[in-house]
């Protein structure tokens, strides 16, 4: 049962979701976790709302769901394929660029 917790109402850019994702752990990711959008919502374990309930509940499903743990995490791994540190590192220069 490995699967990434990431409750956060707001937050930066949280690599380590996507360093779980290289790894083929999905995660369960809150609405505000910063790099929530990569992921469509078959991609990560669940996207859930900033309540205590929709994470008991996705904590719930994947701990009795561990064909869809394996499932998601396979296509999470496709995600992290698709933003290497090359990509990640331009995309930081990008936004910094843009505040001057």
């Amino acid at each position: 049962f490995d699967v990434g917790v990431f409750p956060s109402i707001t937050e930066g850019f949280n690599l380590s979701v996507l360093e779980l994702a290289a790894y083929g752990k999905p995660s369960i990711l809150g609405s505000g976790v910063g790099c929530q959008e990569l992921f469509k919502q078959d991609e990560c374990m669940a996207k859930i709302s900033p309540d205590t309930p929709s994470l008991i509940g996705a904590i719930k499903y994947a701990k009795s769901n561990p064909s869809k743990v394996v499932e998601r995490g396979m296509k999470a791994r496709k995600v992290a394929e698709r933003y290497p540190w090359s990509k990640i590192e331009d995309m930081y220069v990008e936004v910094y660029r843009s505040l001057f």
